[in-house]
Order: C-alpha cells, then structure tokens, then sequence
C-alpha cells in the first residue's frame, strides 16, 4: 500500500520548501527542490525523494528530509548511507544536512550522533543529524505567523488531534490566504484521526463540504464541486467505513477514479488515458483518494505522470504484504 504519510508530507514540504529552512536549517536560502533516488530498507527497489537544495553559511548544500510513522532503530545508519549516496549522485557534490521527522510518535528513538568505535580504541566515526517528533512540539510553534507553510502540521502537533485544532489550522490558513494547503491539511488531519474513527473522519468530510467556497482557487475544486459525485462518494465512504459493505466501498472507489480523471481532464488533458489505465486496476480507498490529493496539488503534467505511474509500484508492495 502507498505510504500517505510520506506522500503528505512531500507536498507540505514542496508547497513551502523555504519555510521549512527557516524552521530547520535556520540562515538557509531555499535555491530548489531536487530528486534523488534512495534505497529502500532490505534493498529493496530504489524510491524518489525530494531534497531542499540551499545555500548555508555561504556555502551549498542539500537537506534532506526522512519522515518517519513507525520505529526504525537503524534510522541513523540509514541516514548516513542516503547523505553519502545524494552527495555522490549530486552533480555539484553538495554536502548533505539530514533531518528525520518523526509524525506520529515513535516511542525511543535513537538520538544522533552516529559514533562508531575503532575496535582498538577510538572514535572511527561520528555522524550528526537532527531528529524532531511532532508530537513533542506545541502547537504555537506552528500558528506563527511567519511559519504559515507549516500550518498542515498542526494536528501533528503536541496533544491529541482534535476538531478545534482541525478548526483551528483551516481558520489560519483562510486568514493567511494559503488555501491551496487545505487539501494537504485535510489529508494530515485525517491521517491524525485515526482512518478507524468514522466519527471523526465523517465530522471532517462534512467540514471540507462547508469550504467549497473557499478552494474554488484550488485545482481540488474540480473535484469537489461536482454534487452528484460528492453525494456518491460520501454514500460510499460511510457505507464502507460504518458498515463495511462493498456495496458502499464499490461506489466509494468509483466516485474517487471519476473524480482523479476528471480532475486530469481538467488540468493534465493529454494525461486522461494515462490515468484511465491506472484508476481502473487500483482497488484500495485509501490508494485511490491520495492520488486525488496528489493529482490536485501537482505543480506540473510530469509531477502528476509520476504519481499516476506510482501507483503500480504501490499495488505490488500492498499484494507482497
């Protein structure tokens, strides 16, 4: 299955690279977005990252984010491989800064420095890095003014994910006028909830519903805007969540492949058959409405190609497990 949590968060990141080197490489000038490929963990296929190439202490280099759900006690070896594989890949041979954040809590963490001991006495190696749980984090952090990039973390933040924080952080960003991150914010509020809890999930569903007037400006209006396919798709989502019939799974998933072509339709014209094929072979709800998010929010017809390709790599690895 498709990792949404690390979906998200790339196009948190992507929206508003330069807040995210203030917040995390404080003194960085934001130059642009790279992609590298890194090995997954157990060699697995290669997957694509996004890097914030910038410039430090009058010097270039790239940061690279890891985002991370679950425990990885051999997090901080891995980073140490991908800083050496972006630096060797790197045209410029750019050092590399990395960062794990963590967007859900983890439990213990390993927490840097990387030391590794000469068996004969020693230091052999030492390899920094920076690691920061969102849930540890007070919500102030992200209600900053200056930091309004940041606003899709905030039900992420420290304290249980609520409906006055999901309030809360859509208020901000109307007042900010970034509403082309109320998909994102959607996404990472749901995410927080708990995909289990339909009270919660549906209270959000109806909220979204209340902003319509709001995302006209974003290319996820397309989608949302289409009454007789919102009224199918939210007949499907509660019938497959509170009741589990496939009978409301089947038009759930319908309603979210009508509405990914339409949205391409819309906006990636010559990309409709591309995404015909690849809407027809994905089954799974969640898969199906990530690439509704991912589709609405992409920057350019390549960027939405990637994702509607990406989907066969993510069925394969959903069918491995």
């Amino acid at each position: 299955m498709a990792k949404p949590w690390d979906e998200a968060m790339k196009k948190v990141v992507a929206a508003s690279p330069q807040t995210f080197v203030d917040w995390l490489f404080p003194g960085g000038q934001f130059i642009e977005l790279v992609t590298t490929e890194l090995p997954k963990k157990n060699e697995e296929p290669l997957r694509s990252d996004t890097c914030l190439a910038m410039e430090l202490d009058g010097q270039p280099c790239i940061g690279h984010l890891e985002f991370q759900s679950t425990q990885d006690p051999e997090m901080a070896e891995r980073l140490l491989e991908y800083a050496l594989r972006i630096t060797r890949t790197d045209p410029q041979h750019r050092r590399v800064s990395s960062c794990v954040i963590s967007v859900r809590p983890v439990g213990e963490v390993q927490q840097p420095p990387l030391v590794w001991e000469h068996p004969g006495g020693g230091e052999m190696l030492r390899s920094h890095s920076e690691s920061i749980e969102l849930a540890q984090l007070e919500p102030a952090l992200f209600l900053e003014a200056k930091r309004a990039g940041l606003l899709p973390l905030l039900p992420l933040a420290k304290g249980r994910a609520s409906r006055r924080m999901a309030e809360t952080m859509f208020s901000r960003m109307q007042s900010a006028k970034r509403s082309e991150l109320i998909p994102i914010g959607t996404l990472l509020a749901s995410l927080a909830f708990g995909l289990e809890n339909t009270v919660e999930q549906n209270w959000l569903t109806r909220k979204v519903r209340e902003m319509y007037d709001l995302l006209q400006e974003t290319p996820v209006y397309q989608f949302m805007t289409k009454e007789a396919r919102e009224e199918g798709l939210q007949e499907g989502l509660e019938k497959g969540l509170q009741e589990g019939r496939e009978k409301g799974l089947q038009e759930g998933r319908e309603a979210f492949r009508q509405a990914i072509v339409d949205i391409v339709r819309k906006r990636f014209p010559k990309l409709v058959r591309v995404a015909k094929k690849q809407v027809a072979v994905v089954d799974d709800p969640a898969l199906l409405r990530q690439l509704v998010v991912d589709i609405s929010v992409a920057q350019t017809a390549a960027e939405a190609k990637h994702s509607l390709l990406a989907v066969d790599e993510e069925e394969e690895e959903e069918e491995e497990e």
